[in-house]
């Protein structure tokens, strides 16, 4: 069976608030999950080797007053979550996902942030089960790997439960295409862009004022729609469009200028404007270095990898630093 765009909230119940499994493997896909509260999984728990697949659903704000705020997995069970954002739910032990006696589960394209436990960690897994994680974001993740990371999903409003991606949201194009939705939450086709975003929400552009800027990045820098591109907010010689482009702060004027190096996706042919953004870096940190565009005071990010290269700063005050986005 498939339980397709509900709101389950505000239900209780000592085992799964929101929905118990038993002895099933049903899929949920685009079910918003919030406000339930149990003994275990406050919104859901798996029991008695069940496995169903979640696909596209939020779940947020759930309590399970011993364990498993968002999910509760026991007794072999073995779900399969898959483009979901679980956030803000709450338990002494695994405030967003919790597994005992057996249980395995295996989480693609997710986002696992600000829930609360006692141990400090996003879930909390038996010695005898297992959780899989990959392509997913995971605040205070230290597993290491090259296809998860621990940034800030940069929500639209979490605070009223807007769980959509803003503009520089580490999580666009992160994910991966194989086993993801064909759309999102918003019934959005997936990928819009490069690929398959992290969480339910694909992210797309919305330019009501038609300046090329996304709005929420707007409102968040600036307060409101006001300011063109061709504005220069914070006077340091850059127009907001610019920086809009290279994910630099409009508002701050002495912030430097980002450019991006990737050893798997960099091109040393293209120009300085191309590598200042991520999608489009540099192939060498010794490109960068050369390019009489990079400045002092700029910072050279460099994704994750081993570069066998003679380094030269050619005199210049310039940061070079990891890519934070890389994880491991």
């Amino acid at each position: 069976p498939t339980l397709a765009y509900n709101t389950i909230t505000k239900n209780s119940a000592k085992y799964g608030g929101g929905i118990y499994f038993y002895r099933s493997s049903p899929t949920l896909y685009g079910n918003t999950i919030t406000g339930n509260s149990a003994e275990y999984g406050g919104g859901i728990l798996c029991d008695s080797s069940s496995s169903p697949t979640l696909i596209n659903n939020i779940i947020t704000r759930n309590i399970a007053f011993e364990a498993g705020g968002g999910m509760f997995c026991y007794e072999n069970s073995s779900p399969l979550l898959i483009n979901n954002t679980i956030v803000g739910n709450l338990s002494p032990i695994g405030g967003g996902l919790c597994g005992s006696n057996n249980a395995s589960t295996t989480v693609i394209n997710t986002i696992l942030w600000a829930n609360v436990n006692r141990e400090g960690s996003q879930f909390s897994y038996s010695e005898t089960s297992s959780i899989d994680i990959s392509y997913s974001d995971i605040q205070d993740w230290k597993g290491g790997g090259d296809t998860n990371i621990a940034d800030d999903p940069l929500f639209v409003n979490p605070a009223v439960s807007d769980f959509r991606l803003s503009y520089g949201s580490p999580c666009i194009d992160r994910g991966t295409d194989a086993g993801a939705p064909p759309d999102d939450l918003d019934g959005n086709p997936r990928p819009n862009g490069g690929s398959s975003d992290i969480g339910a929400y694909e992210w797309y552009l919305v330019d009501t004022d038609k300046d090329g800027m996304d709005d929420q990045w707007e409102i968040r820098h600036f307060g409101d729609l006001g300011h063109g591109g061709d504005e220069d907010f914070d006077g340091d010689g850059y127009a907001n469009y610019k920086e809009y482009v290279t994910g630099s702060d409009p508002t701050d004027a002495i912030r430097p200028i980002i450019f991006y190096v990737s050893k798997l996706i960099g091109d040393d042919t293209r120009g300085a404007s191309d590598a200042m953004n991520r999608k489009t870096p540099w192939k060498s940190i010794g490109c960068a270095l050369g390019n009489p565009m990079v400045r002092d005071e700029d910072t050279v990010v460099v994704e994750k990898g081993t570069y066998a290269e003679s380094i030269d700063f050619h005199g210049k005050g310039v940061t070079v630093r990891r890519d934070r986005k890389s994880v491991g």
